[in-house]
């Protein structure tokens, strides 16, 4: 009596591999889509991460620390240490997509610290007192330039700053601010 053989069949094989060759390629259109709002949202957390370091800084030295943006260069400095914005997260800038809703309605989008989308506010800055207090009051949003060409506004972020010494990370939802 033959013995039969055990494995899989070619047909078997090809099916398998086009399947996996499916759902890489579902996979890879996925990430590549999220990848802007990941690089905004990294974006963010390193400047408002920054902000808090210059804060604590600032108390800590009793010394005053500035921080200076600069939207032509899409960078900024704080305290002597200047961070491009396009070398770890490139095509985020600061701004935000036409139409989005100002974090605080009594301002608009160029008002205090804000640099808006048209580029408008090439240069602004503010300094940290010994008390960790923001010399003014203000935002700063951060969007990626593809979402800016499409119009897309739910991978906004927003740093609000005001000058009792509070330091906001916001994300824009599409309709408001979380």
């Amino acid at each position: 009596m033959p013995s039969r053989l055990k494995g899989f069949t070619v047909t078997e094989l090809v099916v398998t591999v086009a399947i996996i060759m499916s759902l890489l390629a579902i996979g890879a259109y996925t990430f590549y889509d999220a990848l802007p709002g990941i690089r905004v949202k990294a974006a963010a957390r390193e400047l408002y991460g920054n902000l808090q370091k210059a804060r604590i800084s600032a108390m800590s030295t009793s010394a005053t620390i500035t921080a200076t943006f600069s939207a032509s260069a899409n960078s900024y400095t704080v305290g002597g240490d200047t961070i491009p914005m396009n070398t770890a997260n490139p095509g985020v800038q600061f701004g935000a997509v036409a139409g989005t809703t100002p974090w605080d309605s009594t301002r608009g989008l160029d008002d205090g610290i804000a640099i808006p989308a048209d580029g408008t506010l090439p240069v602004d800055q503010f300094s940290i007192d010994h008390r960790g207090r923001p010399s003014k009051d203000g935002e700063i949003y951060l969007v990626h330039r593809k979402d800016l060409a499409k119009g897309r506004k739910d991978r906004t972020y927003c740093i609000a700053i005001r000058q009792i010494g509070t330091y906001r990370l916001l994300h824009y939802n599409g309709t408001s601010w979380e």
